[in-house]
């Protein structure tokens, strides 16, 4: 059923998103806290400081959103719809 397979691979896709927002954070969040050893030039400029918790605050919404949403839920409603 493609239905089945669009699904599949819609949840996959939200699941990737997911991830992706999630290293995001945690790649601005090390050089923000923590910088790179030795490297001062990895440190963001403070004129950046706005930029980046703004940043931050919607990859946490993004986490957010997509965390709420139960990619398999589906799958038991349209197993029952093919058995009929």
């Amino acid at each position: 059923m493609i239905a089945w397979r669009i699904m599949e691979r819609a949840g996959v896709e939200m699941k990737s998103v997911r991830s992706r927002a999630a290293k995001a954070a945690e790649l601005i969040r090390l050089i923000r806290d923590v910088g790179l050893p030795g490297r001062p030039d990895t440190a963001f400029p403070a004129s950046q400081e706005a930029r980046i918790d703004d940043w931050l605050a919607k990859l946490a919404t993004v986490a957010e959103l997509l965390e709420s949403v139960d990619i398999d839920a589906w799958k038991p409603e349209i197993l029952a719809e093919i058995e009929q």
